[in-house]
């Protein structure tokens, strides 16, 4: 890219970034900056280079912003109606949740880390391996954290 381009995506960043967030953030899906981010990364990129470079952004952030949107409503489609085929218990039998509130705080009580990783191998149903990748650690202190956490819960809640 020559100067003359560098320099006028300069400016436009240093006297246009406002406004364009403002534009974006019309769609309320939360990732205005994010949008608008790309939306210069993809100018920088462009040749050839557009004639009307504000313009472009702005056409570049629409389309953007409206793909998000409509991203995000499908995602949440897709959430709610898998939510209403997944049966809420497996089994004939219905568990007992009279304990839940009591569990629940008990999970709270624990340190962050072990909460965490009881959290993503019981309802994320990550291996150790996955886990100790997230946290960068090994598979057993992965699994340690993982048996120290539940039995500081059996003790909470005298399982």
């Amino acid at each position: 890219m020559n100067d003359d381009k560098r320099r006028l995506i300069q400016e436009l960043v240093h006297n246009r970034l406002s406004a364009l967030v403002l534009f974006a953030r019309q769609w309320k899906h939360g990732q205005a900056e994010d949008v608008v981010q790309d939306a210069f990364l993809k100018l920088y990129q462009q040749d050839p280079f557009p004639a009307e470079p504000l313009a472009w952004l702005f056409t570049v952030i629409r389309n953007d912003s409206n793909n998000q949107v409509r991203s995000q409503k499908r995602r949440q489609e897709r959430e709610y109606y898998r939510e209403r085929e997944r049966p809420l218990f497996q089994g004939s039998e219905e568990p007992d949740l009279s304990g839940g509130q009591e569990l629940i705080e008990a999970l709270q009580s624990l340190p962050q880390e072990h909460r965490e990783i009881i959290t993503a191998k019981i309802w994320g149903e990550l291996s150790f391996e996955q886990i100790a990748a997230v946290y960068g650690t090994s598979r057993s202190s992965a699994h340690r954290k993982y048996q120290e956490g539940i039995e500081m819960l059996r003790e909470r809640i005298d399982l």
